[in-house]
């Protein structure tokens, strides 16, 4: 048994060193990496409109306008959402997440929408929301976390009204 000839150790050998270079390439090659459109946490609470009334509570909801990027409350543009937050009702409980908006979307408003609204959000410092919708009953109280900025960055919702801060 003499082994392999020299034609075919070359080709082996051009094989290996052909193979470390792809995993070389991969493992350290500078990709962009996808910035997640929003990243944001579900809460175990849940803001709610009164059945029977949903129609008549969901218009008296702050909108927001995505075209200019401020809220409708009252018939009035409002430049910032932070007068729009409710105060707690009463003393905090263990359970209790703290202040958030309840707010709605413009009808036939999507993932472009509301992601243009939490970056609005983000920016002020508000990271709790609910966002109601014509048809629910109740909606979870999300708290947002990171918003991708449009421009490849990301921004973090650090928050004056972020009861993970407290």
């Amino acid at each position: 048994m003499r082994g392999f000839g020299i034609k075919t150790r070359i080709v082996l050998v051009g094989a290996i060193v052909l193979i470390l270079l792809g995993y070389g390439w991969w493992f350290l090659a500078t990709g962009k990496v996808a910035v997640p459109d929003t990243e944001f946490e579900i809460t175990n609470f849940s803001a709610e409109l009164t059945p029977g009334r949903e129609a008549a509570e969901l218009a008296k909801l702050p909108m927001f306008d995505p075209a200019t990027g401020g809220w409708i409350a009252d018939g009035r543009r409002q430049a910032s959402a932070a007068g729009l937050v409710r105060p707690e009702p009463g003393p905090r409980g263990p359970d209790d997440i703290g202040p958030y908006l309840t707010a709605r979307l413009p009808d036939g408003a999507g993932k472009r929408e509301m992601q243009i609204a939490m970056r609005a959000l983000a920016r002020e410092g508000i990271c709790q929301v609910a966002f109601l919708v014509p048809g629910a009953e109740a909606v979870p109280v999300i708290r947002i976390r990171r918003v991708a900025d449009g421009r490849g960055g990301t921004i973090a919702c650090t928050a004056a009204r972020n009861s993970a801060a407290r």
